[in-house]
Protein backbone atom coordinates (compact mmCIF):
# COMPACT_ATOMS: atom_id res chain seq x y z
CA UNK A 1 0.00 0.00 0.00
CA UNK A 2 1.10 3.55 -0.62
CA UNK A 3 2.19 5.24 2.62
CA UNK A 4 -0.05 8.22 3.41
CA UNK A 5 2.05 9.59 6.26
CA UNK A 6 5.10 8.90 8.44
CA UNK A 7 5.74 10.78 11.68
CA UNK A 8 8.56 10.64 14.21
CA UNK A 9 7.56 11.11 17.85
CA UNK A 10 8.45 14.73 18.75
CA UNK A 11 9.25 13.96 22.40
CA UNK A 12 12.87 13.13 23.29
CA UNK A 13 11.65 10.60 25.88
CA UNK A 14 9.91 8.65 23.08
CA UNK A 15 12.26 9.48 20.22
CA UNK A 16 12.65 5.82 19.21
CA UNK A 17 9.03 5.60 18.03
CA UNK A 18 7.81 6.21 14.47
CA UNK A 19 4.30 5.93 13.02
CA UNK A 20 3.53 4.93 9.44
CA UNK A 21 0.33 4.04 7.63
CA UNK A 22 -0.51 1.02 5.52
CA UNK A 23 -4.01 1.46 4.14
CA UNK A 24 -6.37 1.12 7.14
CA UNK A 25 -3.57 -0.09 9.46
CA UNK A 26 -1.22 2.00 11.60
CA UNK A 27 2.29 0.63 12.17
CA UNK A 28 4.19 1.58 15.33
CA UNK A 29 7.95 1.23 14.85
CA UNK A 30 10.45 1.01 17.72
CA UNK A 31 14.01 1.70 16.57
CA UNK A 32 15.60 0.97 19.93
CA UNK A 33 18.28 -1.79 19.69
CA UNK A 34 16.73 -3.45 22.74
CA UNK A 35 13.43 -3.87 20.92
CA UNK A 36 12.81 -7.50 19.98
CA UNK A 37 10.45 -6.56 17.15
CA UNK A 38 11.03 -3.24 15.39
CA UNK A 39 7.41 -3.13 14.23
CA UNK A 40 6.14 -3.19 17.77
CA UNK A 41 2.43 -2.85 17.13
CA UNK A 42 -0.13 -2.83 14.35
CA UNK A 43 -3.19 -0.76 15.27
CA UNK A 44 -6.35 -1.39 13.32
CA UNK A 45 -9.79 0.07 13.95
CA UNK A 46 -10.40 2.00 10.71
CA UNK A 47 -12.07 0.10 7.88
CA UNK A 48 -10.93 2.52 5.15
CA UNK A 49 -7.52 3.99 4.36
CA UNK A 50 -5.94 6.29 6.95
CA UNK A 51 -5.38 9.81 5.60
CA UNK A 52 -3.54 11.52 8.48
CA UNK A 53 -1.83 10.83 11.82
CA UNK A 54 -0.69 13.23 14.54
CA UNK A 55 1.35 12.72 17.71
CA UNK A 56 0.15 14.64 20.74
CA UNK A 57 2.34 17.74 21.29
CA UNK A 58 2.48 17.36 25.10
CA UNK A 59 1.69 13.68 25.91
CA UNK A 60 4.26 11.33 24.28
CA UNK A 61 2.09 8.20 24.22
CA UNK A 62 -1.04 9.83 22.76
CA UNK A 63 -1.87 10.14 19.07
CA UNK A 64 -4.80 10.62 16.72
CA UNK A 65 -5.71 9.12 13.35
CA UNK A 66 -8.36 9.91 10.75
CA UNK A 67 -9.49 8.05 7.65
CA UNK A 68 -11.75 7.98 4.61
CA UNK A 69 -14.33 6.12 6.74
CA UNK A 70 -15.09 9.50 8.46
CA UNK A 71 -13.83 8.23 11.83
CA UNK A 72 -11.23 9.90 14.02
CA UNK A 73 -9.62 7.69 16.67
CA UNK A 74 -7.60 8.70 19.72
CA UNK A 75 -4.96 6.24 20.95
CA UNK A 76 -2.77 5.70 24.01
CA UNK A 77 0.23 3.41 23.36
CA UNK A 78 0.92 2.73 27.02
CA UNK A 79 0.38 -0.92 27.95
CA UNK A 80 2.18 -3.57 29.99
CA UNK A 81 3.27 -5.76 27.07
CA UNK A 82 3.60 -5.33 23.32
CA UNK A 83 1.32 -8.34 22.82
CA UNK A 84 -1.57 -6.45 24.39
CA UNK A 85 -4.01 -5.37 21.71
CA UNK A 86 -4.59 -1.65 21.97
CA UNK A 87 -8.01 -0.24 21.25
CA UNK A 88 -8.81 3.44 20.68
CA UNK A 89 -9.53 5.46 23.80
CA UNK A 90 -12.18 7.42 21.90
CA UNK A 91 -13.85 7.45 18.51
CA UNK A 92 -15.22 10.59 16.84
CA UNK A 93 -17.16 10.66 13.60
CA UNK A 94 -18.40 13.33 11.20
CA UNK A 95 -20.76 10.76 9.61
CA UNK A 96 -20.75 10.46 5.81
CA UNK A 97 -17.85 12.91 5.39
CA UNK A 98 -14.35 11.54 4.82
CA UNK A 99 -11.67 12.94 7.13
CA UNK A 100 -8.54 14.42 5.52
CA UNK A 101 -6.62 15.99 8.44
CA UNK A 102 -6.39 15.71 12.24
CA UNK A 103 -4.33 18.06 14.43
CA UNK A 104 -3.95 18.46 18.21
CA UNK A 105 -4.01 21.93 19.74
CA UNK A 106 -0.55 23.10 20.92
CA UNK A 107 -1.91 24.83 24.05
CA UNK A 108 -4.88 22.74 25.21
CA UNK A 109 -4.16 19.02 25.52
CA UNK A 110 -7.85 18.11 25.25
CA UNK A 111 -8.68 19.99 22.04
CA UNK A 112 -8.15 18.80 18.46
CA UNK A 113 -9.47 19.72 15.02
CA UNK A 114 -10.36 17.63 11.97
CA UNK A 115 -11.23 18.51 8.38
CA UNK A 116 -14.05 16.86 6.42
CA UNK A 117 -14.71 18.01 2.86
CA UNK A 118 -15.53 21.75 3.24
CA UNK A 119 -15.89 21.72 7.03
CA UNK A 120 -13.60 21.90 10.06
CA UNK A 121 -14.74 20.28 13.30
CA UNK A 122 -13.28 21.27 16.68
CA UNK A 123 -13.43 18.58 19.39
CA UNK A 124 -12.79 18.35 23.14
CA UNK A 125 -12.17 14.79 24.36
CA UNK A 126 -13.82 15.69 27.67
CA UNK A 127 -17.10 16.60 25.94
CA UNK A 128 -17.89 13.26 24.33
CA UNK A 129 -18.54 12.64 20.63
CA UNK A 130 -20.23 15.97 19.87
CA UNK A 131 -17.95 18.65 18.35
CA UNK A 132 -17.51 21.97 20.12
CA UNK A 133 -18.04 23.79 16.83
CA UNK A 134 -18.38 23.21 13.10
CA UNK A 135 -16.84 25.76 10.75
CA UNK A 136 -18.02 25.93 7.14
CA UNK A 137 -14.61 27.10 6.01
CA UNK A 138 -14.29 26.79 2.20
CA UNK A 139 -16.09 26.29 -1.08
CA UNK A 140 -13.97 23.25 -1.99
CA UNK A 141 -12.30 20.35 -0.23
CA UNK A 142 -9.96 21.13 2.67
CA UNK A 143 -6.60 19.31 2.65
CA UNK A 144 -4.66 21.22 5.30
CA UNK A 145 -5.28 22.57 8.81
CA UNK A 146 -2.76 23.94 11.32
CA UNK A 147 -3.11 25.29 14.85
CA UNK A 148 -1.24 28.43 15.84
CA UNK A 149 1.75 28.05 18.16
CA UNK A 150 1.09 31.51 19.64
CA UNK A 151 -2.67 31.50 20.24
CA UNK A 152 -4.84 28.66 21.50
CA UNK A 153 -7.88 29.73 19.49
CA UNK A 154 -6.31 30.44 16.08
CA UNK A 155 -6.35 27.79 13.35
CA UNK A 156 -5.63 28.09 9.63
CA UNK A 157 -7.26 26.11 6.84
CA UNK A 158 -6.43 25.73 3.15
CA UNK A 159 -8.42 24.38 0.25
CA UNK A 160 -8.51 23.71 -3.45
CA UNK A 161 -10.55 26.95 -3.78
CA UNK A 162 -7.14 28.78 -3.78
CA UNK A 163 -7.53 30.39 -0.35
CA UNK A 164 -5.89 30.13 3.07
CA UNK A 165 -8.02 31.34 5.98
CA UNK A 166 -7.35 32.03 9.65
CA UNK A 167 -10.19 31.37 12.12
CA UNK A 168 -11.06 31.79 15.79
CA UNK A 169 -11.93 28.17 16.60
CA UNK A 170 -13.90 29.16 19.72
CA UNK A 171 -16.10 31.78 18.03
CA UNK A 172 -19.83 31.34 17.59
CA UNK A 173 -20.25 29.08 14.50
CA UNK A 174 -23.42 30.91 13.45
CA UNK A 175 -21.63 34.25 13.09
CA UNK A 176 -18.01 33.23 12.57
CA UNK A 177 -15.95 35.05 9.95
CA UNK A 178 -12.30 34.44 8.98
CA UNK A 179 -9.75 36.62 10.78
CA UNK A 180 -7.69 36.87 7.57
CA UNK A 181 -7.72 35.47 4.03
CA UNK A 182 -4.76 34.72 1.77
CA UNK A 183 -5.78 34.60 -1.89
CA UNK A 184 -3.41 32.50 -4.02
CA UNK A 185 -3.23 31.72 -7.74
CA UNK A 186 -3.21 27.95 -7.22
CA UNK A 187 -5.12 25.25 -5.32
CA UNK A 188 -3.47 24.89 -1.91
CA UNK A 189 -2.52 21.38 -0.78
CA UNK A 190 -0.97 22.29 2.60
CA UNK A 191 -0.74 25.49 4.65
CA UNK A 192 1.03 25.47 8.00
CA UNK A 193 1.75 28.04 10.69
CA UNK A 194 5.45 28.83 10.97
CA UNK A 195 7.34 27.79 14.12
CA UNK A 196 8.65 31.37 14.33
CA UNK A 197 6.97 34.76 14.13
CA UNK A 198 3.49 35.13 12.63
CA UNK A 199 3.42 33.56 9.20
CA UNK A 200 2.18 30.76 6.94
CA UNK A 201 3.96 28.43 4.52
CA UNK A 202 1.80 27.46 1.53
CA UNK A 203 2.34 24.32 -0.55
CA UNK A 204 0.58 24.23 -3.96
CA UNK A 205 -1.41 21.24 -5.11
CA UNK A 206 -0.74 22.02 -8.78
CA UNK A 207 0.04 24.96 -11.03
CA UNK A 208 3.20 26.05 -9.19
CA UNK A 209 6.39 24.40 -7.94
CA UNK A 210 7.66 27.01 -5.44
CA UNK A 211 6.62 27.30 -1.78
CA UNK A 212 5.31 30.69 -0.66
CA UNK A 213 5.77 32.22 2.79
CA UNK A 214 3.13 34.73 3.90
CA UNK A 215 3.02 37.11 6.85
CA UNK A 216 -0.18 36.83 8.86
CA UNK A 217 -0.19 40.59 9.39
CA UNK A 218 0.27 41.34 5.65
CA UNK A 219 -1.27 38.46 3.68
CA UNK A 220 -1.58 40.31 0.36
CA UNK A 221 1.52 38.72 -1.22
CA UNK A 222 4.35 36.34 -0.24
CA UNK A 223 7.17 37.81 1.82
CA UNK A 224 9.55 35.05 0.71
CA UNK A 225 9.58 32.32 -1.96
CA UNK A 226 11.40 28.99 -1.84
CA UNK A 227 11.93 28.15 -5.50
CA UNK A 228 14.24 26.13 -7.72
CA UNK A 229 12.24 22.89 -7.69
CA UNK A 230 12.06 20.79 -10.85
CA UNK A 231 9.21 18.65 -9.50
CA UNK A 232 6.23 19.33 -7.25
CA UNK A 233 6.92 19.29 -3.50
CA UNK A 234 5.13 16.45 -1.73
CA UNK A 235 6.14 17.22 1.87
CA UNK A 236 7.86 19.90 3.93
CA UNK A 237 8.80 19.96 7.62
CA UNK A 238 10.68 22.32 9.95
CA UNK A 239 13.92 21.48 11.73
CA UNK A 240 14.56 23.42 14.95
CA UNK A 241 17.67 23.62 17.13
CA UNK A 242 18.23 25.54 20.37
CA UNK A 243 15.65 27.22 22.56
CA UNK A 244 17.31 26.70 25.94
CA UNK A 245 18.30 30.32 26.51
CA UNK A 246 16.01 32.06 29.03
CA UNK A 247 17.13 35.58 28.09
CA UNK A 248 16.41 35.55 24.35
CA UNK A 249 15.25 33.27 21.54
CA UNK A 250 18.36 31.47 20.28
CA UNK A 251 16.59 28.95 18.06
CA UNK A 252 17.81 28.15 14.54
CA UNK A 253 15.50 26.93 11.79
CA UNK A 254 15.76 24.88 8.61
CA UNK A 255 13.07 23.99 6.11
CA UNK A 256 13.32 20.43 4.76
CA UNK A 257 11.49 19.56 1.52
CA UNK A 258 10.93 16.36 -0.44
CA UNK A 259 9.66 16.43 -4.03
CA UNK A 260 8.39 13.96 -6.61
CA UNK A 261 11.84 13.84 -8.16
CA UNK A 262 13.06 12.12 -4.94
CA UNK A 263 15.24 15.11 -3.98
CA UNK A 264 15.69 16.07 -0.32
CA UNK A 265 16.61 19.72 0.26
CA UNK A 266 17.64 21.69 3.35
CA UNK A 267 16.81 25.41 3.28
CA UNK A 268 18.53 27.79 5.75
CA UNK A 269 16.43 30.48 7.41
CA UNK A 270 18.43 33.63 8.19
CA UNK A 271 17.60 36.73 10.22
CA UNK A 272 16.40 38.61 7.12
CA UNK A 273 13.67 36.03 6.48
CA UNK A 274 12.74 35.89 10.19
CA UNK A 275 12.17 39.64 10.30
CA UNK A 276 9.66 39.45 7.46
CA UNK A 277 7.23 37.55 9.71
CA UNK A 278 7.88 39.67 12.85
CA UNK A 279 10.13 37.20 14.63
CA UNK A 280 11.70 38.79 17.72
CA UNK A 281 14.86 37.16 19.00
CA UNK A 282 14.97 39.46 22.05
CA UNK A 283 11.97 37.64 23.55
CA UNK A 284 12.64 34.19 25.12
CA UNK A 285 11.38 31.21 23.11
CA UNK A 286 8.02 29.72 24.08
CA UNK A 287 8.27 27.05 26.74
CA UNK A 288 8.44 23.65 25.07
CA UNK A 289 5.80 21.12 26.11
CA UNK A 290 7.85 18.20 24.84
CA UNK A 291 8.89 15.69 27.48
CA UNK A 292 12.49 14.58 27.94
CA UNK A 293 15.93 16.04 27.34
CA UNK A 294 16.87 16.20 23.66
CA UNK A 295 20.10 14.43 22.73
CA UNK A 296 21.72 13.73 19.38
CA UNK A 297 20.99 10.09 18.51
CA UNK A 298 21.55 8.22 15.23
CA UNK A 299 19.40 5.09 15.19
CA UNK A 300 20.97 4.07 11.90
CA UNK A 301 24.36 3.73 13.61
CA UNK A 302 22.81 1.78 16.47
CA UNK A 303 21.17 -0.68 14.09
CA UNK A 304 24.31 -1.11 11.99
CA UNK A 305 26.28 -1.84 15.18
CA UNK A 306 24.22 -4.96 15.79
CA UNK A 307 25.76 -8.24 14.77
CA UNK A 308 24.69 -10.09 11.65
CA UNK A 309 22.87 -12.62 13.83
CA UNK A 310 20.58 -9.95 15.24
CA UNK A 311 16.93 -10.04 14.40
CA UNK A 312 16.07 -8.21 11.16
CA UNK A 313 13.71 -5.26 11.02
CA UNK A 314 10.46 -7.09 10.55
CA UNK A 315 6.92 -7.48 11.74
CA UNK A 316 6.16 -9.23 15.06
CA UNK A 317 5.60 -12.94 14.57
CA UNK A 318 2.45 -12.93 16.67
CA UNK A 319 0.72 -10.64 14.19
CA UNK A 320 -1.08 -12.45 11.39
CA UNK A 321 -1.82 -9.34 9.38
CA UNK A 322 0.17 -7.03 7.16
CA UNK A 323 3.97 -7.11 6.82
CA UNK A 324 4.52 -10.74 7.80
CA UNK A 325 6.68 -11.12 4.72
CA UNK A 326 8.60 -7.86 5.02
CA UNK A 327 12.35 -7.93 5.59
CA UNK A 328 14.03 -4.55 5.37
CA UNK A 329 17.75 -4.33 4.70
CA UNK A 330 19.81 -1.19 5.48
CA UNK A 331 19.88 1.10 2.45
CA UNK A 332 22.83 3.16 1.31
CA UNK A 333 21.74 6.70 0.50
CA UNK A 334 23.41 8.07 -2.62
CA UNK A 335 24.59 11.60 -2.03
CA UNK A 336 24.36 13.83 -5.04
CA UNK A 337 26.46 16.94 -5.54
CA UNK A 338 26.43 19.09 -2.43
CA UNK A 339 27.08 22.80 -2.53
CA UNK A 340 27.66 24.82 0.63
CA UNK A 341 25.99 28.22 0.43
CA UNK A 342 25.92 31.24 2.69
CA UNK A 343 23.09 31.31 5.22
CA UNK A 344 20.19 33.25 3.83
CA UNK A 345 20.57 32.07 0.26
CA UNK A 346 17.33 31.37 -1.60
CA UNK A 347 18.75 27.98 -2.56
CA UNK A 348 19.03 24.91 -0.31
CA UNK A 349 22.25 24.45 1.62
CA UNK A 350 22.49 20.89 0.28
CA UNK A 351 20.35 18.24 -1.30
CA UNK A 352 20.26 14.48 -1.64
CA UNK A 353 18.78 12.39 -4.43
CA UNK A 354 17.37 8.91 -4.45
CA UNK A 355 19.56 6.53 -6.52
CA UNK A 356 18.14 4.94 -9.64
CA UNK A 357 18.52 1.19 -10.16
CA UNK A 358 21.04 0.37 -12.87
CA UNK A 359 20.14 -1.68 -15.90
CA UNK A 360 22.71 -4.30 -15.01
CA UNK A 361 21.13 -4.93 -11.60
CA UNK A 362 17.71 -5.30 -13.21
CA UNK A 363 19.06 -7.88 -15.66
CA UNK A 364 20.76 -9.71 -12.82
CA UNK A 365 17.45 -9.91 -10.98
CA UNK A 366 15.72 -11.29 -14.08
CA UNK A 367 18.34 -14.01 -14.51
CA UNK A 368 17.62 -15.26 -11.00
CA UNK A 369 13.88 -15.66 -11.36
CA UNK A 370 14.18 -19.41 -11.41
CA UNK A 371 15.78 -19.44 -7.96
CA UNK A 372 13.34 -17.04 -6.32
CA UNK A 373 10.21 -18.06 -4.48
CA UNK A 374 7.18 -16.28 -3.14
CA UNK A 375 5.40 -17.40 -0.01
CA UNK A 376 2.60 -16.40 2.33
CA UNK A 377 4.65 -15.41 5.35
CA UNK A 378 6.55 -18.50 6.51
CA UNK A 379 10.23 -19.37 6.20
CA UNK A 380 12.68 -18.16 3.59
CA UNK A 381 10.00 -18.14 0.92
CA UNK A 382 8.39 -15.20 2.71
CA UNK A 383 11.07 -12.76 1.60
CA UNK A 384 9.65 -10.58 -1.22
CA UNK A 385 12.53 -10.40 -3.69
CA UNK A 386 10.61 -9.56 -6.89
CA UNK A 387 7.20 -8.16 -7.69
CA UNK A 388 4.38 -10.64 -8.47
CA UNK A 389 4.02 -9.65 -12.15
CA UNK A 390 7.69 -10.30 -12.88
CA UNK A 391 7.52 -13.57 -10.95
CA UNK A 392 4.45 -14.79 -12.85
CA UNK A 393 6.03 -13.91 -16.19
CA UNK A 394 8.79 -16.43 -15.54
CA UNK A 395 6.38 -19.38 -15.07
Amino acid sequence: WEIADVQWNPHPSWSQYILSTSSEKLLVWNLSPSSKMHIERILQSHFRAITDINWHPSIPSHLATCAIDSWVYLWDLRSETVTTKIKPTMGLSAFNESATQVKWNYHNEHVLATSHNKHVLVWDNRKGSVPLSTIVAHDSNIYGISWSRLSEAEIITCSLDKTIKTWDAYADPSTIQPLSIVQTEYPVWRARNLPFGRGILAQPQRGRLALDMYSTDHPEEPVHVFDGFSEAVTESVWRIRGGGNTNHDDREFQLITWDRGSVLRFWPIDAHILQKVNFRSTIPAPVSRRQGIATDVSYRDLLEAQTSTSRAITAPTHQSGVLKSVRVKPRMVHRDSMSTLHVGSSSPVNHFTKPQQSQSSELTGQNKIGNMTMGKGHGKAARPQIDPITWLSGL
